[in-house]
């Protein structure tokens, strides 16, 4: 595992703006191990445990001593490796970590590092620990020092201002989660109305708030910023340069160098369009690849095919779940979630999956999901509506998959036991570049509650997010003709509802543009390809919310919207 880590490490050059590594001649001694966790606004550090170093040179050994706070009891430490000026380990128990660092401060002896927890790379260091124990519990959870700087630095409205304090963090907390923070915040601002000079000054002090950083943390930092300048259109020169920087020449295809192959394709466009082409191209054959890898373990046991024969009822029903890409606690019901469209066909069971900034910004997420978690008083993901009531709970990682995947398909088969006199059926046709949606339904009760909601699917998204789910299955992307739905004005009839895809798109783009001014996504992608759609018709109760019934239909696309 840490030579993967060294491996991945390589990738991205060498260190970054020639700073400075661990000196050859780092002291042996008792060290704080901390990890800065990403909570809002700006972070906390938490002391994971007390380490002790032994040896001389490139010949050390570290031991687990202590832990900190209680996740970390009863681990340990393997692999350590020094090399030169760059040391990494693995911590396992509980909680297992890949770790690296490198030196940044002759004086204080602090190495600046990060720590890898389900995928996600987080800043870390290791404090000398002066009198050779932990700190008293009650401070093994601290602010992130110079947090009190950055909230100030984001209640300022005008750039000068944003930069000064952003200079006061650097010069106070080198090397530091804050350090990092300001000057994402910084180019973020910059970003947002793309004035070149503001841009320009903006990167060259995001350049310095991460010198000193491990090169996974600044190519983690860059990766949002030069997404928003190829998206832009701003300084792409200094883009391309700076990419030059943290690119490495690596040939083999990760997520990490496909996300900077899309960087430069997107910053050579309308520099050098022959080359953004040729990019494109190689980009889709190793995306198509690695899909396949992941579809090999994505679905880590046999889904059980429903019987659908011995049904009495014909009553559709409806699973909708609510879940985040950057959530490591809803692998368990992603993958379950996809394992039942194995077991269950269109005409028994419909799936729609709603994307939620929960925990993190997460780019399939749109206006409309955001008001159906809302309308069901959804605040936590993962969460599971099963014809408009709750779920089973089907939270974990990928371990707890497989129960996840029983307790919904036993409540689906019980649900699907319920009878219904309703029916609806709905067609799509295209026409003049929209798409026409038609419902037809019949027998309807309480109709005076009674909605009917066109919703808008995509059947398969492709975004690696840091839950490592890399694709994702039966998308929403809007509630075509309102989110309320459309009331009925008896108990049989038709109700229409019209899709502009161009507009559509305009308007999803528009929504994580303004979402990202106010809580900036972790990457560049934006995956609005809006391929493979499914519209699908349901009619609830508007009060109760139970769903009566529903229905989807394929939509045919001549092409696909620029």
């Amino acid at each position: 595992m840490l030579r993967r880590v060294f491996l991945t490490l390589a990738t991205f050059g060498l260190m970054f703006l020639g700073q400075k590594g661990l000196a050859q001649d780092t002291p042996a001694g008792k060290w704080i191990l901390v990890g800065t966790l990403p909570i809002a606004p700006v972070g906390r550090d938490s002391v994971l445990g007390l380490i002790e170093i032994k040896g001389q040179g490139d010949e050390l050994k570290a031991e687990w001593l202590k832990h900190g706070i209680d996740s970390f009891k009863g681990s340990k430490i393997v692999d350590f490796k020094k090399s030169g000026d760059k040391a990494g380990f693995r911590v396992e128990g509980p909680v297992n970590l890949d770790l690296v660092f490198v030196g940044v401060d002759p004086k204080s002896k602090r190495w600046a590092g990060a720590f890898r927890l389900n995928g996600n790379w987080f800043p870390a260091a290791l404090n000398p620990a002066d009198k050779g124990e932990l700190p008293e519990n009650d401070k093994l959870n601290q602010p992130t020092p110079g947090s009190d700087v950055v909230k100030e630095l984001m209640e300022k409205v005008s750039f000068s201002d944003k930069i000064a304090l952003g200079e006061k963090v650097v010069k106070d907390h080198p090397a530091s989660a804050s350090a990092m923070k300001v000057g994402t915040l910084v180019a973020d601002y910059a970003l947002k109305d793309a004035k070149p000079d503001e841009v320009k000054k903006a990167v060259e002090f995001q350049e310095k708030s991460l010198a000193g950083m491990p090169e996974v943390l600044v190519q983690r930092s860059f990766i949002p910023t030069l997404g928003a300048m190829g998206r832009k259109g701003v300084e792409k020169e200094k883009g391309l340069a700076l990419l030059r920087k943290i690119k490495g020449d690596s040939k083999v295809a990760t997520d990490e160098t496909l996300a900077l192959m899309k960087l430069e394709s997107s910053l050579l466009e309308g520099v050098d369009d022959k080359k953004s082409a040729e990019l494109k191209t190689s980009i889709a054959k190793q995306e198509d690849e690695l899909d396949q890898v992941f579809l090999k373990t994505a679905i880590p046991f046999k889904p059980e095919l429903f019987d659908g024969s011995k049904r009495k009822s014909k009553r559709v029903t409806v699973f909708e779940l609510f879940t985040g890409a950057q959530c490591p606690p809803c692998v368990a019901a992603d993958v379950a979630f996809d394992a039942l469209a194995e077991s269950f066909k269109p005409t028994e069971v419909i799936l729609l999956q709603y994307h939620l900034h929960i925990p993190g910004p997460d780019p399939l997420t749109n206006k409309d999901s955001e008001n159906r978690a809302r309308f069901y008083g959804i605040r936590s993901t993962p969460t599971a509506i099963l014809n408009g009531t709750n779920g089973p709970a089907l939270g974990g990682f990928k371990g707890n998959a497989k129960a996840s995947y029983e307790k919904a398909s036993s409540a689906l088969k019980e649900e699907l036991e319920k009878e219904g006199d309703s029916t609806v059926d709905i067609s799509a046709s295209n026409q003049s570049g929209s798409i026409e949606l038609t419902a037809k339904y019949s027998k309807v009760p309480n109709i005076d509650k009674t909605v009917l909601r066109f919703c808008l699917v995509e059947d398969v998204v492709r975004y690696q997010g840091r839950n490592g789910q890399r694709l994702h299955h039966h998308v929403v992307r809007s509630f075509p003709g309102g989110l309320n739905g459309q009331a009925l004005e008896q108990s049989s009839g038709t109700l229409r509802a019209t899709i502009d895809l161009k507009e559509l798109k305009t308007q999803l783009e528009g929504y994580l543009e303004s979402s990202n001014a106010q809580r900036p996504y972790p990457d560049s992608e934006r995956p609005l390809e809006l391929k493979k759609l499914k519209a699908v018709v349901i009619l609830q109760n508007a009060e109760t919310k139970e769903i009566i019934n529903a229905a989807q239909v394929g939509i045919d696309l001549p092409k696909v919207p620029k």
